[in-house]
């Protein structure tokens, strides 16, 4: 029993560090599952058996990207959401790295691919459930999901 609990302790950690870090998109009426926290609770169990890698990335203290929106106050409007894909763009291509908009994923789409990283990077709130089922299809690759402009989220499969 000690072991259960230890195991749904860590299970939680994990799942307050998803929901603390990438934003779910309120549009979820045609997912067969609708639960986030069921959702997060899945992709937990996947973190804490290695079969992928997630860590959280600060830019506070860096210079990575130089975000020209001023769209806090509205981070998520459509507006702040196509300033961040173009100001990533620019700077992966200053770094002579190719890319492609809206590439297919298992299923969806993503924002951004970066070809040569085999990197899908997310910008926004996210589709829970498309992220489990990207998460549970896809290999050797990397998604990056920046839902604010202080970090993202890297989830390595």
């Amino acid at each position: 029993m000690k072991n259960l609990n230890k195991s749904e302790e860590s299970i939680e950690e994990v799942i307050n560090f998803l929901n603390n870090n990438i934003d779910a998109s309120p549009f979820n009426q045609d997912d067969p599952i609708k639960c986030v926290h069921c959702l997060f609770r899945k992709i937990a169990i996947l973190v804490l058996s290695k079969k992928i890698k997630i860590v959280k990335i600060n830019f506070e203290n860096k210079l990575d990207f130089n975000f020209k929106t001023d769209q806090e106050k509205n981070k998520q409007g459509s507006h702040w959401h196509n300033s961040i894909i173009e100001n990533i763009n620019i700077f992966l291509k200053n770094k002579n790295l190719e890319t492609e908009k809206e590439p297919k994923m298992f299923f969806g789409r993503a924002d951004l691919f970066v070809k040569k990283k085999k990197l899908y990077i997310e910008v926004g709130t996210i589709n829970i459930y498309k992220l489990l089922c990207n998460i549970n299809n896809m290999k050797d690759c990397c998604i990056h999901i920046l839902s604010n402009e202080k970090n993202l989220v890297e989830i390595k499969l």
